[in-house]
């Protein structure tokens, strides 16, 4: 089994098997840049030799401001936790259902979405910044 990556496979899904399951394409960016709209994967293999691809989806950036996020649940009941993780689970699959319908006819941005890729840009500028000579190097070496 050859497995390779770094390519959204051709039909748009986490990974694409090709010549009679001898080679895999496994792409784990779901939604690449925001773009493409393909699902993300990544390939299990168990001790056995077997091995299972599971796909993931994230939604654009528009859309995460619908996400249900919450503080880590330290001190909150077991019974509360149980209950929003269903919350999450339905509220995710809900959400990549209408982030689907909706990208095709895309709305106006929110300001808590706006705000929310400001952060993400800022936080990513400020660690390219931050660790500048760190990534001069990897990069001089590759």
């Amino acid at each position: 089994l050859v497995v390779r990556s770094h390519q959204v496979p051709p039909n748009n899904e986490g990974y694409y098997v090709q010549h009679g399951g001898k080679l895999v394409t496994v792409f784990s960016a779901s939604n690449y840049c925001g773009l493409t709209g393909n699902t993300g994967a990544v390939i299990v293999v168990r001790p056995g030799g077997s091995c299972e691809a599971v796909q993931h989806w994230a939604p654009p950036f528009r859309r995460m401001a619908d996400v249900i996020i919450e503080a880590p649940p330290d001190a909150t009941p077991q019974a509360m936790v149980v209950s929003r993780t269903l919350q999450r689970r339905t509220t995710a699959g809900a959400l990549e259902a209408s982030s689907k319908q909706a990208e095709a006819a895309p709305k106006e941005k929110s300001n808590r979405v706006e705000r929310l890729e400001r952060e993400v840009l800022r936080g990513a500028t400020r660690l390219i910044v931050e660790r500048k000579q760190a990534l001069f190097a990897y990069w001089e070496e590759c």
